[in-house]
């Protein structure tokens, strides 16, 4: 081929590749192909106030010694990210790059708000980057961010920490208002900046200090515990919606602010008026008691988990938020629903019955104590939750299991029947009185916890220790037999009924509680005195002598038997109680009516008379001896009848039951045999 033709294809072939290499070079500087890798830090960029400008133009050097840099640089990139690596982004830039666009830099000193003498800082051979880092991508490479105290603070630590040395930088600003408030830094301008802003110490100055109520409270008590003067400070404002609720401003425009955030008196202040379903029931009850209602004001919650659960809510969008978060009815609203596996098993039934299950819903616990307990978890990480929590079968998870000595006994026998070891797992307790007692602990703190509560051995954890007057006595006998100190210990009283009677004790209070509880001297502290009709007697004798009124103090009763009788009482309510237990005059009250034959005879004549209906009110009696006689009634009962001792019980015998003797027992037993009289009689 001729040589000038060759030289001709050469050249053609050198400017394609050229051209193809200077559109290549081209591409890969625009911003769009850096942006197909650097994604995140691609958004901060777009935000910023450098979105006009291509990365190109300033991450690269200005120059042929830049271009091939660049060049080189992205190569390694696209090389590391194809063996499957991360590349480092190590393009730089510099001042001289910053300042090709910002002519005018090194010649600011200040700017409305502060001093800022750019050409000092240049002097000492700070880049404009040490400074303006996060401008465009961030510190972190998501958002953009504007220079703080943490900007300055490597090397003015000394001033950001002194609230004097504010004006150092910051000028008398005339600040007069934010977007929400109204706060005229004019009108403060006589107080040091850290008054309200707080002193700017490293640890504080991550995130700047936050000014609220208990920031102003010094000065404005006044207007902060007023409602009405809430637009001195705070402007109208035009929030509609937060993270997790619609609450359009606006449309409560009509209201005064302190109706739903509730007046910020000083003691309020510390913790802003927390709102809930009781702040917006005033108006909204309809909409909070109906569960199809909750999206007018909930926005759909985006929650997976809290601290100690898993709650995908997403999962659960398909259910009305009332079926686990209860219908919030008026009533119900002081409360929120309190969820529990009450509340999860109508769905996780399978679950919640399944202790190897547990951490499906729950998340492992870093519990090491509680208010009144130490209660390691991490320590106990080897055992399955149910070993202490008990098996949640919908059977037991209507109350969670109850821990007590019980539940630890099984491991820890030696700590729990150790009273010196109680302190292990029960913290010092801080507690001065129960709801009916009053019991200062901290006067008690010279003495073990085993002397009131009791050693709580194996055999005694079944039932913690009952403390009564027994328990007290030891040591406070003078109190316990004094019953005009009860009220140093027992807290005045709100009963007004018990299981069984109407007491209202705020209808006694003008008694000694021992008028009705009695003396409780030691001798009678093992027992605490027992109230009857003769307690009563001495203030109600016509109410106790009158069986009409016997629905005054004893309630309605649901017995049903005695450890020896079936007595169906709900099947004798249309009787007077006095036609069994007879009139309750004074004479009569010291031992309560006793009821017999003769008690039931007016009613059970056929039954008395009968005696294998013996069993209708009669249980199968324990009894194996009498003071006289061995009579084993067990070994009896299978061989003959009631009757075959004790004789028929008809009306005419009854005041005297049938007496026992020898004529009785001889059908079966020799009587003749007198070396045998020992088998029944006792001497």
């Amino acid at each position: 081929m001729h040589t000038r033709k060759v030289q001709a294809i050469v050249l053609v072939a050198i400017t394609l590749v050229v051209i193809w290499a200077v559109g290549a070079s081209s591409k890969q500087q625009s911003s769009e192909y850096c942006s197909s890798c650097h994604t995140v830090t691609s958004q901060s960029w777009q935000q910023s106030g450098h979105a006009s400008e291509g990365c190109y133009d300033c991450h690269a050097q200005p120059g042929l010694k830049g271009w091939i840099q660049s060049r080189l640089d992205l190569q390694r990139m696209i090389r590391v990210s194809r063996e499957g690596g991360q590349p480092t982004f190590a393009m730089e830039f510099s001042s001289q790059k910053c300042a090709s666009c910002h002519t005018k830099a090194l010649t600011i000193n200040e700017t409305d708000a502060l001093r800022m003498p750019h050409g000092l800082h240049d002097g000492v051979g700070l880049e404009c980057y040490e400074c303006h880092k996060g401008l465009v991508h961030g510190t972190d490479g998501t958002q953009p961010v504007g220079m703080t105290h943490d900007t300055c603070i490597q090397c003015h630590e000394g001033w950001i920490s002194d609230e004097e040395s504010c004006m150092k930088c910051h000028k008398s600003y005339e600040l007069a208002e934010t977007d929400t408030m109204n706060i005229p830094h004019g009108t403060h301008a006589f107080m040091s900046c850290g008054t309200c802003h707080g002193p700017m110490w490293p640890p504080e100055a991550v995130g700047n200090y936050e000014m609220n109520h208990d920031t102003c409270i010094q000065c404005h008590e006044d207007i902060i515990s007023d409602v009405n003067q809430c637009s001195v400070c705070h402007k109208p404002i035009t929030v509609a919606e937060t993270d997790t609720m619609k609450i359009p401003h606006d449309t409560h425009g009509f209201m005064q602010c302190g109706q739903c955030h509730g007046p910020q008196a000083p003691a309020e202040a510390v913790a802003a008026y927390a709102m809930s379903h009781d702040t917006c029931i005033q108006c909204h009850a309809e909409e909070i008691s109906d569960t199809a209602s909750c999206m007018e004001c909930h926005k759909v919650s985006l929650v997976e988990e809290t601290a100690a659960m898993y709650i995908p809510h997403e999962v659960h969008a398909f259910m009305e938020c009332g079926t686990c978060h209860g219908p919030q009815a008026p009533e119900s609203a002081v409360k929120a629903y309190s969820m529990s596996h009450d509340t999860c098993i109508q769905c996780h039934e399978e679950e919640i019955s399944d202790i190897k299950a547990c951490n499906t819903c729950h998340k492992e616990s870093t519990v090491a104590k509680t208010a009144e307990m130490k209660i390691p978890h991490a320590l106990h990480a080897k055992m399955s939750c149910g070993s202490c929590h008990g098996p949640q079968a919908p059977a037991k998870a209507k109350a969670a299991y109850s821990m007590s000595h019980d539940t630890c006994i099984k491991c820890h026998a030696n700590l729990i029947s150790d009273t010196k070891q109680c302190s292990k797992c029960h913290i010092a307790s801080s507690v001065k009185a129960t709801d009916t007692m009053n019991i200062p602990h901290k006067d008690h703190a010279k003495i073990s916890c085993g002397q009131c509560h009791g050693p709580q051995a194996p055999a005694a954890a079944e039932a913690a220790y009952t403390m009564s007057h027994d328990t007290c006595v030891k040591c406070h006998a003078d109190l316990i037999g004094d019953t005009k100190k009860c009220g140093v210990c027992h807290v005045s009283s709100e009963v007004k009924q018990t299981e069984s009677m109407n007491i209202p004790h705020k209808l006694h209070m003008n008694m000694q509680c021992g008028s009705c509880h009695g003396p409780q001297y030691p001798p009678a502290a093992e027992a605490a005195y027992s109230m009857s009709h003769d307690t009563c007697v001495k203030c109600h004798a016509r109410i106790i002598g009158d069986t009409d009124s016997c629905g005054k103090c004893h309630r309605s009763s649901d017995v049903v038997e005695t450890a020896a009788f079936n007595i169906p009482h709900a099947a004798h309510a249309k009787m007077e109680c006095g036609q069994c237990h007879g009139p309750q005059t004074p004479a009569s009250a010291e031992a309560a009516y006793s009821m017999s034959h003769d008690t039931c005879s007016k009613c059970h004549t056929k039954w008395l008379a009968d005696v294998d209906a013996c069993e209708k009110c009669h249980k199968v009696p324990a009894i194996d001896e009498t003071d006289a006689v061995k009579i084993p009634h067990e070994l009896h009962s299978s061989m003959v009848n009631c009757g075959g001792c004790h004789g028929p019980m008809a009306p005419e015998e009854a005041k005297n039951a049938w007496r026992l003797n020898h004529d009785i027992c001889a059908p079966c037993h020799d009587m003749e045999d007198y070396d045998a009289c020992e088998t029944c009689h006792k001497w």
